[in-house]
Formats: C-alpha cells, sequence, structure tokens
C-alpha cells in the first residue's frame, strides 16, 4: 500500500512539495516506473508502504539534472488509498509507465492525479478501474496531453468531473461518449 498524498495543492506549492517523503521535490522527476518485483532495490531505496513494513518501495536514478522514480512492490501496487493528488506537480515528468502493475479497483477519489504535468504528452490508462471513483475533478488539469483514450473509464459513480480537463489545451482527439454522467 502506497502511502496517500491527501495533501492540497495550489498551482505554486504543488512543484514544491517532496516525493513520497524524500528529500527529492516533484519537480525533479521526470520519469515514474511501476515495478512488480522487490528483487534488485537498491540501498538508497526508501519505505513508501503505508505500514511502513517494506512492501513498497521507492528509488530514484539521477538522469541528467532530473531523477528517474522508481516505486515497486511484489506482485505490484495494490490498495492505494488515495489517487488524488498522486501526480500532482511533477511538471517535469514525461512518461508514466504503470506497466499493469499499479491497480486503482478500490479508489473513490482520482482528483487532481494529473494536476499541472505540464510534459506530460501521454499516458496509458486502459488497465485503470475505476469503477468505484466518485471524485476526477482537475484530474487532468494544466496536463499537456495530446491524446488521451478514457473508453475503458466506467464513471457511472463519479459525482464531481469539475474542471477534469481545465487548461489541457494539447489535446486534440478526446471521446467521452462512454461517460456516464448520470451522478
Amino acid at each position: 500500500i502506497l502511502i496517500p498524498n491527501n495533501k492540497e495543492y495550489g498551482v505554486q506549492d504543488a512543484v514544491g512539495y517532496p516525493v513520497f517523503g524524500s528529500k527529492l521535490q516533484r519537480e525533479q522527476i521526470e520519469t515514474v516506473t511501476f515495478l512488480n518485483t522487490l528483487r534488485r532495490v537498491p540501498a538508497s531505496a526508501w519505505d513508501v508502504s503505508a505500514a511502513g513494513n517494506g512492501s513498497v518501495m521507492a528509488w530514484a536514478v539521477p538522469k541528467g539534472a532530473l531523477y528517474q522514480l522508481y516505486i515497486a512492490s511484489a506482485g505490484g501496487i495494490d490498495g492505494v488509498e488515495s489517487c488524488k493528488d498522486l501526480f500532482a506537480g511533477y511538471r517535469n515528468l514525461s512518461k508514466i509507465d504503470l506497466g499493469g502493475h499499479f491497480y486503482t479497483g478500490p479508489q473513490t477519489d482520482m482528483s487532481r492525479m494529473f494536476y499541472v504535468c505540464n510534459r506530460l504528452t501521454e499516458v496509458d490508462l486502459s488497465g485503470f478501474d475505476t469503477s468505484q471513483v466518485q471524485d476526477m475533478s482537475g484530474m487532468f488539469y494544466a496536463a499537456n496531453l495530446t491524446s488521451l483514450d478514457l473508453s475503458g473509464f466506467n464513471t457511472s459513480r463519479v459525482q464531481n468531473m469539475k474542471e477534469m480537463f481545465c487548461y489541457a489545451s494539447k489535446l486534440t482527439h478526446l471521446d467521452l461518449s462512454c461517460f456516464d454522467t448520470s451522478n
């Protein structure tokens, strides 16, 4: 279980907020990769499990002035308490590789998940289970995404989609015909 990110962000302070309790700032991360094994975890890794038992570890590898962030757990990341603000303020994030190792089934809040991800042009969300999500407000706020496939999103329980795509001005294709907005 990953440490939840339940801090409210403003456009300014989201950038300076640390990466999962580390000394790294969110603006220093260029890529995020999720892994489903704890083999070969470096000594520099830190525990980001909610239980503090080492079941989820993170580490960063320098890449020029920025870092590649890795998050690993045996069997993948499951049971995340909240996706709210998970990648908020990662201004230099250009790639997220979920690799099928990040499970979203119990999530009710995905608000501001990719908030102000200015360099993120694409993300594969095809494996996201959104059947329990109630809040998607600001989910892609000011993200630099050019296309987004949300055809697998189940939005039947979503009650708040406010500013979901606000300032996501680079989107050239967005098909929301599958969205259930009855709630």
